[in-house]
């Protein structure tokens, strides 16, 4: 993921891809503060102050902050409130997207990681199709992100999806 850095300033397709990516990171990192200091981590999200400490460091320099937190473990690390904290920089300065927009997709991610899971993603012994017509869920998920509410996500998945399972 963190790897194709030259592809997140290319097509909007691959952008949107990118975006989507670091809304992934964003969530492990996230999941990782959750685990070590559940409530510390949502009072950070809310202080403002703390993510704009990062702003002073250049992109490459925040995505390699993440490549060591999450790919290189042989190398120093940083620890999983400053991925949350990169994360939230690297959206706004790469795709202009607010923490409150990043925080948004992962729940959006949510939603699609709980419909993949109702149609059996993770069972062996149920075929999920990731790509609908040559396209990725995500991609799906990105494209209804402020036309549908959260809530609503889930059953418009499952609105393509059947009509994308009735064909194969």
């Amino acid at each position: 993921h963190l790897g194709h850095v030259s592809t997140w300033r290319t097509s909007d397709e691959s952008k949107d891809q990118a975006y989507l990516e670091l809304v992934d990171v964003f969530a492990f990192a996230l999941s990782g503060v959750i685990i070590q200091e559940m409530y510390v981590a949502l009072q950070r999200l809310d202080d403002h102050n703390t993510w704009k400490d990062y702003s002073i460091f250049s992109t490459n320099e925040l995505i390699h902050m993440l490549y060591l937190r999450f790919i290189d473990s042989s190398k120093e690390r940083c620890g999983y409130k400053d991925a949350v904290n990169i994360c939230i920089v690297l959206s706004d300065r790469l795709f202009g997207k607010s923490k409150e927009t990043l925080y948004y997709m992962r729940l959006a991610k949510l939603e699609l990681s709980k419909f993949r899971n109702s149609r059996g993603y993770n069972d062996p012994d149920v075929e999920y199709f990731k790509n609908w017509n040559g396209k990725e869920d995500n991609v799906y998920l990105f494209d209804m992100i402020g036309k549908i509410e959260l809530d609503g996500i889930q059953a418009e998945l499952g609105r393509i999806y059947e009509q994308v399972v009735k064909y194969k």
